[in-house]
């Protein structure tokens, strides 16, 4: 599975509520478009979506740690409500409050 992560200098949400930054003004967006705002950040060997993401966020230790990541950018932080996890059959997911959401 491929991780993507969206810029959070760019785009912030707020109880469920997106925000965009523009010159250096927070105003209120529709968050960012898949695939353009986002950008592969990992590939995890995993089961299922809930695996993905737990393996992409810092738990105990550094997620970037973790056997099943092969990390493809540095400076990375935990996998949030936004990004995207690509499923290995190649369907993009959301990562939603709770759960996920398949994007069309």
């Amino acid at each position: 599975m491929l991780v993507c992560h969206y810029d959070m200098k760019k785009f912030i949400c707020v109880f469920d509520k997106w925000l965009e930054i523009k010159d250096g003004k927070r105003v209120d967006s529709e968050g960012p478009c898949f695939p353009g705002d986002y950008e592969v950040v990992a590939e995890v060997v995993a089961d299922c979506l809930d695996t993905a993401f737990r393996l992409t966020n810092s738990i105990d230790t550094p997620w970037i740690d973790n056997k099943e990541v092969i990390t493809i950018k540095k400076n990375l932080r935990s996998t949030s409500v936004g990004d995207v996890i690509i499923a290995t059959s190649g369907k993009p997911f959301i990562v939603a409050s709770c759960g996920f959401e398949e994007l069309n």
